[in-house]
C-alpha cells in the first residue's frame, strides 16, 4: 500500500481539476466514484497455488477439503481487509481534497484583497 498516499492523490486530483475549482464548478468525487477509479489498483492478488503449497507443508495431516476451506477463509479475510483499507484511503483522500480546496480558496481570497 506504500504506492498510495492520500495526500499525493489529493494533490494530483486538485492539480488536474484546478480550472474547475477556480470556476467554482468542481465537485469532490464521491466514495463510489473514487472506489471505481482505484479498485483495480488497490486489490492484492491472492496466490492460491503458493498458499496451498505452503499449507501442505505446514499441515501435512490436513485433507484437501480442509486446505480448501482454509484457503477460502483466508481469501475472504484478505478481501475484507482490502475493502476496509480502500474505504479508509478513499475517505482520507476526500478529506485531504476538501482541505486543499479550502486552503486554495483562502489564498485566492487573500490575493484578491491585497491585489484588487
Amino acid at each position: 500500500m506504500n504506492q498510495f498516499d492520500e495526500k499525493n492523490w489529493a494533490r494530483q486530483i486538485v492539480k488536474s481539476s484546478l480550472q474547475e475549482i477556480l470556476a467554482g464548478k468542481f465537485q469532490v468525487p464521491s466514495q463510489e466514484e473514487m472506489e471505481t477509479f482505484i479498485r483495480d489498483k488497490f486489490s492484492e492478488p491472492f496466490d492460491e497455488y503458493k498458499l496451498r503449497t505452503k499449507m501442505r507443508k505446514l499441515h501435512p495431516e490436513w485433507s484437501e477439503v480442509e486446505i480448501s476451506d482454509d484457503l477460502e477463509r483466508q481469501q475472504r479475510e484478505q478481501e475484507r481487509e482490502s475493502r476496509t483499507r480502500m474505504k479508509w484511503f478513499i475517505q482520507s483522500t476526500i478529506d485531504e481534497i476538501e482541505k486543499l480546496i479550502k486552503s486554495l480558496n483562502q489564498e485566492i481570497t487573500k490575493w484578491k484583497v491585497n491585489n484588487l
